[in-house]
């Protein structure tokens, strides 16, 4: 028994520091894949909010310029979405 166990630690001895490498490597290219997937999300994410702040300017734009079409735009989307709402209230009961 005390030679067996003698040869197991022996044997992780060995193969302690490799595991241990292995382990650094992997922490490293999971620290350095994270870095670029922040990166990829941080881009996506400014885009987006150009782009939202771009549409946000050409509605405001449109309303000016057409304030009774805005108008009534908005009041048709209104009319369409209390009507998708008062729809699925009334399946539940």
């Amino acid at each position: 028994m005390a030679n067996m166990t003698s040869d197991t630690l022996t044997k992780s001895n060995g193969t302690m520091p490799e595991f241990k490498n292995k382990m650094q490597m992997t922490e490293q290219n999971l620290e350095k894949l994270s870095q670029d997937v922040g990166e990829r999300i941080g881009s996506s994410t400014a885009k987006f909010a150009s782009s939202a702040s771009e549409y946000l300017k050409t509605g405001r734009e449109y309303v000016h310029a057409n304030p009774v079409k805005g108008v009534a735009i908005a009041a048709v989307a209104g009319v369409a979405l209390g009507s998708l709402i008062a729809v699925t209230m009334g399946r539940r009961h």
